[in-house]
């Protein structure tokens, strides 16, 4: 994996209904776009529920790349996240990270990788498990890295 090529985003998650606004802050290496998933509301939401899709791309030369939560690992898995309610530190929602093409990344490492040179390869991030998410703001910190 390239380091040099590591980069953090953090992106803020509005619950009005559920997930509504997503805001990113770009930087150098791998670039992540979210966008959210429209009409979900605060309530029961079922285990693998579409709450994000996700893009990572880059346009230097690479082998894959990997993806992974920067804080707050749920399961012992980087590619499972705890989000924690900004409004209520009590509201919790369980998420992961999926897609097609995507397997898990080897340890101490971990989240998940593609072994591919697509300039641009697509995830999901869904509910990881039944349960009820609270109307609140919520941050995820995702990172994503270029293999060689």
């Amino acid at each position: 994996m390239n380091n040099a090529t590591a980069s953090a985003r953090r992106w803020q998650l509005a619950l009005t209904g559920l997930l509504l606004t997503v805001a990113g802050v770009a930087q150098a290496g791998p670039v992540l776009q979210l966008t959210a998933t429209a009409g979900l509301q605060a309530g029961p939401v079922r285990d693998g529920t579409l709450l994000m899709r996700g893009r990572v791309s880059s346009n230097a030369p690479h082998g894959g790349f990997r993806l992974w939560c920067a804080a707050d690992v749920a399961g012992g898995s980087s590619a499972r996240c705890l989000l924690t309610g900004q409004r209520h530190a009590g509201n919790t929602l369980r998420v992961r990270l999926s897609g097609e093409g995507w397997q898990p990344g080897p340890p101490p490492e971990g989240g998940m990788m593609t072994v591919n040179a697509e300039r641009s390869v697509a995830f999901r991030i869904e509910a990881d498990g039944d349960q009820n998410a609270a109307a609140d703001t919520w941050t995820v910190a995702l990172s994503a890295a270029t293999k060689d």
